[in-house]
Parts: structure tokens; sequence; C-alpha cells
């Protein structure tokens, strides 16, 4: 009788398990988001800089003014269409808690997707196999560090696992086009997901499906698209422009060595690669050629895609979605799974240490919410030119133009030369088109010489601006010495400030 009784408990205990992974999970994210880093500079401390790009569009929609970043000026310079409609409904409770909305609502999305994992693989293996397996998604770091980044990966994340849920499911084909539209809508390269998931169907001679599948995410597309032609103008995003058009792909595959490999080696994704791809050509010569299964093709697509588009400037975020891909090719195609898993467990944490981002601190400081406070209180109702287009523009609430060119259309257009060095989405600028539009202050990194980053040199700035600030990029809070007004200062002292780590600048015009 005891052991009968202890065989009917036994998987409600274990439940209990993995809502000890969830809540640990949880911990970690908060823990992340209070003390730890976005991105690789102190400039990343309250969430991820673009997140705030999403934020300022969400705003203006609340406020009635539409997706727009400036008001009045119809350009797309957001990624991730449903997110910035998830997030809208935060500002009802004031403009201050929009990142612990977000943080809230990233970390839900998280809870879902455990629990959906551990559910596909409970299904397709066994229980302990589930709860090893997502208890790697659960207690990983690099996924925490993406929920509290604020951007939408953890909304890809779980429509991502609902597909690999559903797409061998074939009374729910009508659950997945539904996936499959709101991945679309989540961000502007989302349809392509949506067309490896066709091609899949088509590699396994699910014909009707197949059919079904295109006709159905193609209507989704040109809807979207021609929404976009309707209200800005194109039909294509102005980010895609900004990030991948006209731009030399030897750059973009160059760069994309160096993202993949790095970000494969300290994830420790690799090995769940590397495993998978043996597993994989071992069925193969055996003559399984029968039906190659999504989690097996997606991985070698996804890569190609990222090669093709340059890698990512946020590190290992477009590498996230392998990870449950990986995971669950283990547990269906491995002999020694839990080995495997097991190890995976450990390996993701190995290089954790020596990562700046999660250098925690007890008294955060960022330094681009400081400069936009500071613009909004001292120089309101200003035309700024910033480098980067989320905190400061958010938190000034100036009319804003972005050096960078995410939601700038002539900016995004331009043509990379071929000697230039290739950044995912850090590679067109115009200071003469940006000078010419006569911001009243201009911000970026600045150079020990006086000469800002993205070809803003002092001969061409020097003009009609002068060096007015200089901003504390440390993670050390320096309280009112963050920002050090500079004006009339020597060269040597200036040079000394920027050594000592102030190394974003202000420039004002000049005014006759």
């Amino acid at each position: 009788m005891n052991m009968v009784y202890a065989y009917k408990i036994k998987p409600y205990i274990q439940d209990y398990v993995l809502w000890a992974f969830i809540l640990i999970g949880l911990i970690g994210i908060t823990i992340h988001a209070c003390f730890g880093y976005s991105a690789q500079n102190a400039g990343h401390a309250i969430g991820n800089d673009d997140a705030y790009i999403t934020y300022r569009y969400a705003e203006n929609f609340y406020k009635g003014f539409g997706l727009v970043f400036n008001k009045g000026e119809r350009v797309e310079g957001y990624s991730n269409f449903l997110y910035l409609i998830l997030m809208t409904p935060s500002f009802f409770f004031g403009r201050n808690n929009v990142y612990f909305y977000s943080l809230i609502l990233n970390s839900i999305l998280f809870s879902l997707s455990i629990f959906l994992f551990f559910d596909l693989v409970k299904n397709s293996t066994d229980r302990i196999t589930a709860l090893i397996s997502s208890s790697i998604l659960s207690i990983n770091p690099w996924i925490w560090l993406n929920v509290a980044s604020g951007l939408e990966t953890t909304l890809v994340f779980l429509l991502f696992i609902l597909i690999l849920k559903f797409i061998d499911d074939f009374k729910k084909i009508k659950l997945l086009l539904i996936f499959l539209t709101l991945t679309i809508l989540s961000r502007i390269d989302g349809f392509v997901i949506a067309f490896f998931v066709c091609l899949y169907l088509l590699a396994n001679k699910r014909y009707i499906h197949f059919c079904l599948s295109s006709l159905f995410i193609s209507s989704v597309f040109a809807i979207q698209s021609l929404f976009r032609y309707l209200y800005y103008g194109n039909f294509i995003s102005n980010t895609f422009y900004a990030k991948f058009y006209n731009i030399d792909l030897n750059h973009k595959i160059s760069y994309a060595c160096f993202y993949f490999f790095k970000n494969l080696l300290f994830t420790g994704l690799w090995f769940l690669f590397f495993i998978t791809a043996y597993l994989s050509l071992k069925r193969m010569l055996k003559g399984n050629f029968d039906k190659i299964m999504f989690y097996q093709l997606f991985p070698m697509l996804w890569v190609c895609y990222i090669f093709m588009i340059g890698g990512d400037n946020y590190n290992e975020r477009f590498l996230l979605i392998l990870i449950p891909c990986l995971l669950y090719a283990v547990c269906c195609l491995s002999s020694i799974k839990k080995q495997v898993l097991i190890t995976t467990f450990f390996l993701q944490i190995i290089f954790v240490p020596i990562d700046e981002r999660f250098h925690y601190v007890l008294n955060k400081y960022d330094p681009r919410i400081a400069v936009g406070d500071f613009i909004k209180k001292h120089y309101p109702n200003r035309i700024i030119a910033v480098d980067a287009a989320g905190k400061i523009p958010f938190f000034s609430e100036a009319k804003t133009i972005d050096i960078l060119g995410l939601t700038d259309p002539h900016i995004s257009r331009k043509t990379v030369k071929k000697e230039d060095a290739f950044i995912p989405g850090h590679i067109k600028y115009d200071p003469v088109y940006v000078l010419n539009k006569e911001p009243d202050l201009i911000m970026s990194w600045i150079q020990e010489n006086g000469d800002l980053f993205w070809g803003m040199t002092h001969e061409k700035y020097s003009k009609n601006y002068f060096l007015r600030y200089l901003v504390n990029f440390n993670k050390k809070n320096r309280g009112e010495k963050n920002i050090i007004d500079v004006k009339g200062m020597h060269a040597e002292d200036i040079q000394i400030l920027i050594k000592d780590k102030y190394i974003f600048a202000i420039l004002e015009k000049k005014h006759p």
C-alpha cells in the first residue's frame, strides 16, 4: 500500500521540483535586474538601451500620437511590433515603472516557457529527463540576462517552444498557424522562423500542411507589409535598412564567425550543438533518411541565417532559441541523454565569472538614464542628436535625431564602404547630415583627441558646437560628478577625465 501511495504522489513531488527550478530562475532574473548589466558596458545597467526605443514608441502610441518615435514623424524604428503592443498598457501605471512592467511581463513569459518545455520533453521521453532539461533552461544565467534586458527575446523564446511543441501534432495545425502568426509579429525577422517551418513541412512531404502554412503566413506577411506601406510609406521596416541594407556580405560573415563561435563557447551550447550534429549524422549513416525532425533541421538553417545577417550586437541573444531546440534533440536522439544534459548544465556556467555583465554591484548607475534626466531638467524642449536612441530620448522626452539611423530613413539607407568596420546596427552614420539638422545638443562617445565616434570629428563640429559636458561611464556611481561641465577647461584636464572613464560627450550648439 505504501509503495502504491508513493507511486501516486511521486509525479506531484516532481512537479514541485519543477516549480522550485522556476522559482530559482525568477530569483536569478531579479538579482540580475537589480545588480547586473544587459551589455558589456555600464551604459546598460537598468535594461537594454534598445528596449527603451520600444518603450518610447509604446508611450507615444498610448498617448494617441501613433506608432512614432518623434511626434509627427512616421518612421518604423522598432523591430518588435507584438512586444510593443504588450508594453503599451504599462504607461497606465506611469512611465517610471515601464522597465519593471517589462521585467514582470518577461518573467511570466519565462515561467510559461519552462512549463511548456517540461511538458514537451515529458511527453516525448520521461519525467526525470524533462526535469533535468527544464532545469538547464530555468537555471541558465544567459537566459536570466536576456529576460532582464527588457527586450522581446523572452517572447520569441516562448513562441519558438510552442512551435516546437505543435509542429508535429497533425491535429493542431490551427494552433501552429496562430503561433507562426505571433512569431511573424514578434520581430521583423520572425517570418524567417515561419519560413523554416514551411521548409520542414515540405521536406517531410506534408504537402497539405505546407500549402496551408505557406498561404497563411504569406497572407499575414502581405497584410503586415501593406500596413507598413500605408502607415510609414515603406513595405519594409526602417530597422532592416539600418542593419542589413547595402552592407557587404563578407563584412557580415567575418563578424558572424566571431559572434557565433564566441557565444557558442561561452553559453556551453557548443556541446549540445556538436552532440546533436553527431547523432543526426549517425542516424543518416544508418540509412534513416525517411524523416528529418524539426529540431535537427532548424539549428542548421538558423546558423546560416545568423551568418547571412552578420550576427548580433547583443551577444548570445540570437542563439537562445537554439537552447530548447538542441536540448529537445538530445532528449529524443541520445541513449545517454541524462549524462549529456548534466554535462550541459555545468558547461553553461563556466564562463559566467569572466563576463562583465555578471560583475554585480550594489549601487548600480546607468549613465544614459542620468544623461536623459539631466537633459530633461536643464535643456527642456531642445532637439538632441544621440548615438543610442533608447534611454536618453526616453528620459529626456526630447525630439531626437538618431545618429546611427534606426529611426532615421536617410542614414539607414546609406551604402557602407567596404573598408568600414562592421558592427551590427552600428555601421551607418552621416555626421554632415546630422550637423546640417542643427540639433541643440549632440551626444556620443569621445576620444582623447576630441573626436567623437561615427565620423563626428573635432574639425567638423567645432565650427558650430563646443564640448560642454563629459559623462562618467564607469560602473562606480560618482554622484554629482557623474556629469561634469568642462566648458573652459584646459585640454590636458579634459584628457585626464577621458582616461578616467568620462568617455561620453555632450556637445552644445554655439549661440551668437
